[in-house]
């Protein structure tokens, strides 16, 4: 139990997680790291840039559209980035109308909380901080630490 403990957590594992999700074609950058139980879907919409860490139960769904990770990002675990949704004007069934998507921007030297989730078309300007269990459905920017009910500006990281 041990050793299985040890490779799942080992640099050599998220060395294999970035090969496959690259084979997958998503754009993974050099010194990335991706933890266990991170789930890419349409990985030729998700690029990750340079030095970037991707935290456990990290979802990424770019389902008709794109999610750029920049460089220098930190993303603690439980993420979730969600490029796409149902739209649900009208009273027909929610499946039969159709979907909204809108690419997914974080710019680099970022840093997202544990349990944060980022809805279709938000940018996130460069050297931000996301405080924890947040909903992101707006864009920020650079330099901003978010938190609070619903999401909002809290300062600036900048004088």
């Amino acid at each position: 139990m041990l050793t299985i403990r040890y490779i799942r957590y080992s640099c050599f594992a998220s060395d294999v997680r970035c090969r496959a999700y690259s084979i997958a074609g998503a754009d993974i950058g050099n010194n990335v790291t991706i933890r266990p139980n991170v789930s890419l879907t349409n990985c030729r919409g998700i690029a990750i840039g340079d030095n970037s860490f991707v935290g456990e139960n990290t979802i990424m769904s770019a389902t008709d559209s794109s999610i750029t990770i920049e460089a220098n990002v930190l993303i603690a675990l439980n993420c979730i980035f969600v490029a796409r949704t149902h739209e649900f004007h009208g009273l027909a069934a929610i499946n039969s109308l159709g979907a909204i998507s809108k690419p997914i921007l974080i710019e680099s030297g970022s840093w997202i909380g544990a349990n944060v989730t980022i809805i279709y078309g938000v940018t996130l300007g460069g050297f931000s901080v996301v405080a924890a269990n947040r909903v992101l459905n707006k864009s920020f920017p650079q330099y901003s630490v978010v938190g609070g009910v619903p999401s909002k500006l809290l300062k600036s990281r900048v004088s």
